[in-house]
């Protein structure tokens, strides 16, 4: 039996769990009145980064407990915004269907008809969209079994929130979530696959932090509403597709010819797969990491031990934030862009400072 109490600033956490959580999550303070927690990855190149291999494994450990049972089912597979868009095109690449296809949730607003509109309650930002699939080889009336996938599922809210709003366009589907870790603390009324399953404990400590108080503030009242150009339902998971677009021959000659570097391949938002698309294109002599920004703001302490603040590069008024890269040592970092906006220079910037080597990769 595993056991683990973690002291963190602003609350207390205790774990346990049939087998060993160290090797998959780490622990942090969330800078929100919500939940004071978080839960950190160490597979998912969110907070931490991961190698490409490790992020392959998995991806394909969490297809191999769901395989057997869709073999012969047509699956729609959702992954949610924004910490699991890299991971569900991962796991959806590994899935074995008669037929599958992805598109994730997103909280960017497009012109493209939504499915639906769904609450993620606990979150920074509560709005995410599910944007109806305009590839012409995707038939709603086929799809016989959903599969969502997170990182981890804390309360289930998330997904309960989803499932209950996306029955009505799928009445008649089956339902299943595909997740790293899985805390038993709460009844969820849906089938839970994962890799890891634990229970919780959290105790609040009350701290009087000027800084997280004005952090809290700014991350609450970020809702952003402008629309965004249709160019960003771009084939990349927002709308839906049959397979990952193929990387450009150009980002292939780029990075083919170097050699015994140290590189962290940077996504930005929920723009997180291409980076571990390209991945193997990278001569075997270097060393890769790859991870991405995020827009939810965590407190340094615990397993987070950096931080980058910026303002988002679509909607500039939201902050995003980078976590433990400034701290370490890397001889190129290639910072991955759907789209080319005036608002990329402030991380590539804040980057240029600790770093010789920054470039800019736009799709």
């Amino acid at each position: 039996m595993f056991n683990k109490k973690v002291a963190l600033s602003n609350c207390t956490i205790e774990v346990s769990s049939a087998t060993s959580l160290d090797g998959i999550i780490g622990y942090a303070s969330r800078i929100n009145k919500k939940r004071s927690f978080l839960f950190v990855s160490k597979v998912l190149g969110k907070h931490i980064p991961v190698s490409p291999q490790k992020m392959l494994n998995s991806h394909k450990q969490l297809a191999k407990l769901i395989n057997p049972s869709i073999a012969t089912e047509n699956v729609l597979v959702i992954g949610l915004a924004e910490t699991a868009t890299g991971l569900g095109w991962g796991v959806f690449e590994a899935l074995k269907a008669a037929s599958k296809y992805y598109i994730h949730t997103t909280r960017i607003r497009l012109k493209q008809k939504q499915l639906i509109q769904f609450e993620e309650s606990h979150s920074h930002a509560t709005e995410q969209y599910l944007y109806a699939p305009k590839d012409k080889q995707f038939n709603k009336k086929l799809i016989q079994h959903i599969i969502i996938i997170d990182d981890e599922i804390t309360t289930g809210n998330t997904i309960k929130n989803l499932i209950a709003t996306i029955k009505e366009q799928y009445p008649n589907c089956k339902f299943s979530a595909l997740t790293l870790l899985n805390w038993e603390n709460y009844k969820k009324p849906y089938t839970i696959y994962a890799l890891k399953e634990g229970v919780f404990k959290a105790k609040e400590v009350k701290i009087a932090s000027k800084n997280n108080i004005e952090e809290t503030a700014i991350s609450t009242k970020q809702e952003a509403k402008k629309i965004l150009p249709n160019h960003l339902s771009n084939g990349y998971g927002r709308v839906g597709a049959l397979t990952f677009p193929a990387i450009s021959k150009a980002h292939i000659k780029l990075v083919k010819n170097i050699k015994n570097k140290s590189i962290l391949l940077l996504g930005t938002g929920e723009f997180m797969h291409y980076p571990f698309a390209i991945s193997k294109y990278f001569d075997k002599s270097n060393t890769l990491k790859i991870q991405s920004t995020t827009r939810s703001p965590v407190a340094i302490g615990g397993v987070i031990k950096s931080k980058l603040t910026f303002r988002d590069n679509y909607y500039p008024d939201v902050n995003n934030y980078l976590y433990n890269v400034i701290d370490k040592s890397y001889d190129v970092v290639f910072v991955f862009y759907e789209s080319n906006t005036k608002f990329d220079g402030l991380l590539i910037d804040a980057l240029k400072t600790k770093f010789k080597q920054v470039i800019p990769i736009y799709i």
